[in-house]
């Protein structure tokens, strides 16, 4: 009985603002949104973006299946809990199947809605490429720091895209072979977003190159990423330095600067 109330209860908060009640009378089915026409919506092994892509949902997809989610938030708690406490809450993530039953996996709840809420005729979804940047070293010169530099950068987006546990995960597993150890703490639940600005990628990394006018002041270095993803162009800025809390002093990653937000 308990394991069914746990289940009942986790089914009672739905992944978006539609709820569903214990007693049954919920979304019976739901569907993707948010998610735009040329993207997918990618469903893991597990709640997280740590884990492996083992299937995917398209863009409008509906008809989906709820499995549960997490964090379980019994209804009775989430009322009773403060905007902020709400708000404090980790993503959430669904276990969903496809309508046919031949597909599923773990998708974030913030592109989850209760079918025919929002009816979209989207195009089938399409496979992921990520191409071979051009990575010119010479242009670091004599700097063996700025070289490094461009060489963690470089191994960093090729590892992710390769990762297939949390142990080979740039974001886990192998996260000192890249990451300072001052921004260690807040690498959990984080991948594709820092890489590309997106939850998924469709698309090539393009150039991987130093930045023109301060490729390393006193330390600080500055490597640029310029990418395409689902036909948008985009760049991304690595700041590194030395870490000297790691054996060996070497070069790693302590900022990631995108558009509008940046990860430190």
């Amino acid at each position: 009985m308990s394991a069914l109330r746990s289940l009942a209860l986790a089914l009672a908060f739905a992944a978006t603002g539609a709820m569903a009640d214990i007693d049954g009378h919920g979304p019976d089915a739901w569907q993707v949104v948010g998610v735009a026409s040329g993207d997918v919506l990618n469903a893991r092994m597990g709640p997280g973006t740590q884990y492996q892509v083992i299937d995917r949902f398209a863009p409008g997809e509906r008809g989906l299946q709820q499995v549960t989610c997490v964090p379980l938030v019994p209804m009775a708690l989430f009322m009773d809990m403060s905007e902020a406490a709400r708000a404090a809450l980790p993503a959430r993530w669904c276990l969903m199947r496809s309508a046919d039953l031949t597909r599923a996996g773990w998708v974030n709840g913030a592109y989850l809605e209760e079918d025919g809420a929002t009816p979209i005729d989207a195009p089938a979804a399409k496979p992921a490429s990520v191409g071979d940047p051009v990575v010119d070293l010479s242009l670091a010169g004599s700097d063996s720091d700025l070289r490094m530099a461009m060489e963690v950068v470089r191994d960093l987006y090729a590892a992710f895209a390769s990762a297939r546990t949390i142990e080979d995960n740039p974001f886990y597993g192998m996260a000192p072979l890249y990451f300072s150890g001052w921004i260690a703490g807040r690498l959990e639940g984080h991948g594709g977003d820092v890489l590309y600005d997106a939850q998924d990628f469709d698309g090539r990394i393009l150039r991987i190159y130093p930045d023109a006018a301060q490729p390393n002041i006193q330390g600080f270095m500055t490597v640029h990423v310029d990418l395409v993803n689902f036909g948008r162009e985009s760049t991304v800025t690595f700041n590194l330095r030395r870490d000297d809390a790691q054996i060996g002093n070497p070069v790693r990653i302590i900022r990631v600067v995108h558009p509008g937000w940046t990860f430190e």
